[in-house]
């Protein structure tokens, strides 16, 4: 969320050049006559939203190189697994979120030395383990929303 009204730009398949900043110049968070936050500096230079936008899409760039390879990964060891979040709260609606995915933990603690130690290598074991993980939060983001709701 915080990315907009950026996004990433790469040239098509077959032509050379490098991902580059797009910008949806309509977006309110664009300077208008005063409104919105600059993108650039009075005499010249990124303001600080481009940097950290900046660094946000490199990331996110960065991620979607690597993710093919990862997911790959986690096939050839059988750790993806099918997920549907069902959540409820106390006090409100019930939500369900379909078709996701998570990293198997019984199936991640089973792997050999040999699994792990790929894993590792292609720095694919601590997303993982994040991702394994993650779901144990879900409690704890309902709560804060219930705070912040109530």
């Amino acid at each position: 969320m915080s990315r907009g009204p950026f996004s990433i730009g790469v040239p098509p398949e077959g032509v050379a050049g490098e991902p580059m900043i797009h910008i949806d110049p309509s977006h309110p968070r664009v300077r208008h006559g005063g409104e919105g936050a600059a993108i650039f500096l009075d005499h010249g230079g990124n303001a600080p939203l481009l940097d950290q936008v900046s660094t946000a899409l490199q990331r996110v760039y960065v991620g979607s190189q690597v993710a093919p390879a990862m997911f790959a990964a986690f096939e050839e060891h059988g750790l993806i697994q099918p997920v549907e979040l069902r959540i409820e709260t106390e006090d409100g609606p019930s939500f369900t979120v379909p078709d996701g995915y998570t990293i198997a933990q019984d199936r991640l603690a089973a792997l050999d030395g040999a699994a792990l130690a790929a894993l590792h290598r292609d720095d694919f074991l601590r997303p993982a383990i994040w991702a394994a993980s993650s779901l144990g939060n879900i409690a704890a983001l309902v709560e804060r929303k219930r705070r912040r709701d109530g």
